[in-house]
Parts: C-alpha cells; sequence; structure tokens
C-alpha cells in the first residue's frame, strides 16, 4: 500500500526574547514564506498557543515543528577572538579553541559549554588569515538562562553580539569594512547594550539602566572611537532625541528576537 496523501512539514527557526522582566513580557519572532518577520508578544508562556499562534503563518504544512532559539548576553559569558592562518585544518582549529579556553578559564572543560565560529576580516586579509571567535559559558549559567523559558525547550543559546548583528543586519545591511566602522545600540525595559564588531575583538559594555547618550559618550570615549555611523533600536523611548548622525530602527520588530531567529546552524553545544 502506497500512502498517496502528501504530508508536508517544515521546521520554523522561533526566536525568544524576554523584553521585560518587571512585568514579565516576551516575544517571539519567526521568518514567514516570503522571508517577512511576525512577531508575537505575550505575558505567559504557552507553547501550545503559541505554536497554534505561529501554524497561522503557515497553512499550507500540515505538520510543523518549532526550533527556538534565544540568547544570552555578553557579560555572562567568556568571548575571545583568535586569529589563526587560513589553511588551518578543523582538527587544528578546535585544538587551538581548547587551549585557549584552558589558558583563559580556572575551569575544567567539562563544566563548561563552549563554541566558536568563523568571524569575518577585511577583504584584504581573507587569504591569508582567519579569524575564530571562541565563546564559552558555565554550564550552570546557560541553564539558568534557558529555564527562564520553561516549559519552552530552548534549542540553541546564541550570544548576544551574534543575534543582535543579524538582527540590525536585516535592517541596514552593511559590508564588512562598514560594520568596523559602525557602533550598534540595543535598548529595551531590561538592559541597554553597545558594541561594535572590530577585526581582532569584540568592543560591548552592558548596563541595567542608563541615559542612552550619555552611555553611548563614555562608550566612544572609552575606546577611543569615532565611529561613522551609530545605528539605534531603543525599545523605551521611540521619540528619544538621538543625534540626526544616527540611524534609528523604528520599534516594533525587536533586532534581538529577530536575530535569534535569523540563527541559520552551527554547533548547538560542546
Amino acid at each position: 500500500m502506497y500512502n498517496l496523501i502528501s504530508r508536508k512539514n517544515k521546521q520554523i527557526p522561533v526566536g525568544i526574547w524576554e523584553v521585560s522582566q518587571t512585568p514579565s513580557q516576551w516575544c517571539c519572532i519567526w521568518l514567514d514564506d516570503e522571508n517577512m518577520p511576525q512577531s508575537l508578544t505575550f505575558s505567559q508562556i504557552n507553547e501550545t498557543w503559541i505554536m497554534n499562534k505561529i501554524a497561522e503563518s503557515f497553512p499550507q504544512y500540515t505538520t510543523i515543528q518549532l526550533k527556538f532559539i534565544t540568547a544570552i548576553l555578553p557579560h555572562k559569558i567568556f568571548l575571545k577572538t583568535l586569529i589563526l592562518p587560513h589553511d588551518i585544518s578543523p582538527k587544528e582549529l578546535e585544538t587551538q579553541c581548547i587551549i585557549t579556553l584552558e589558558e583563559n578559564l580556572p575551569l575544567p572543560l567539562s563544566e563548561i559549554w563552549f563554541d566558536f565560529m568563523d568571524g569575518k576580516l577585511p577583504e584584504a586579509h581573507i587569504h591569508q588569515h582567519r579569524r575564530i571567535d571562541v565563546f564559552a559559558v558555565l554550564k550552570e549559567v546557560a541553564l539558568q538562562t534557558v529555564h527562564t523559558y520553561l516549559p519552552i525547550n530552548i534549542h540553541v543559546l546564541d550570544c548576544a553580539l551574534n543575534a543582535l548583528v543579524r538582527g540590525f543586519q536585516y535592517f541596514i545591511p552593511l559590508s564588512i569594512e562598514d560594520q568596523y566602522d559602525t557602533v550598534y545600540v540595543y535598548r529595551d525595559l531590561n538592559f541597554i547594550v553597545i558594541f561594535t564588531y572590530q577585526p581582532q575583538r569584540w568592543l560591548y559594555q552592558v548596563k541595567t539602566t542608563f541615559d542612552p547618550l550619555e552611555f553611548i559618550d563614555i562608550f566612544l570615549q572609552q575606546h577611543g572611537l569615532n565611529p561613522k555611523r551609530c545605528i539605534v533600536y531603543d525599545g523605551i523611548q521611540p521619540h528619544y532625541s538621538y543625534p540626526d548622525k544616527y540611524t534609528r530602527i523604528t520599534p516594533g520588530v525587536s533586532p534581538f528576537a529577530l536575530g535569534c531567529a535569523l540563527w541559520a546552524g552551527g554547533i548547538e553545544g560542546k
């Protein structure tokens, strides 16, 4: 016997983020079949309700499977950028990452989760060198982070910097050279984070409360930066008076949750 009924299945990456802790509020974002962001906000986590709401975006599929992705803030993780020979083998690469962790963290590898990924280098350097960003987090801290989202099962825990870069890039695509000359600012009810993507390192700072312009000025002065552009998402004060030279992303679709939804694969845990 042959089953002549075609059953369509689809796995959907869903970015999820707690946008407010008091009162509790979460945001989910996913991309529909036309690659347009769809969002959902809620004050209580009900997995069945979330599944049914997201399924409304995909009426042509018989079943859908949700893959939930969230992120952890950079001040809660270890982050190190390595510049290695371009032709390094996969085995040598993993060995170098492990050596870096052992040299910098006074902890056995059994107590951490780590990941590493290729970073981007300017065109003039990509044929000679390879940039590797190494991320590590205490298992206890990672488990506390994903516990926040129960009963939802988090499939991927990303670094917030990676998620935010993807989210900002969705709205304002930049070349890698322009990314190196850009400062990004994200603000919601929980925190404000400012960061920039440099050829050999990340620069970032996270605060729970701070005047945005004062925070930006301190960060720029601290690191001696004079960026060509500053891109801002302010989910608290949509009409806050930023200088005209700043590019603002209109609140509505959080680049944080969107960046999580745009996670394209990699090592989900080691």
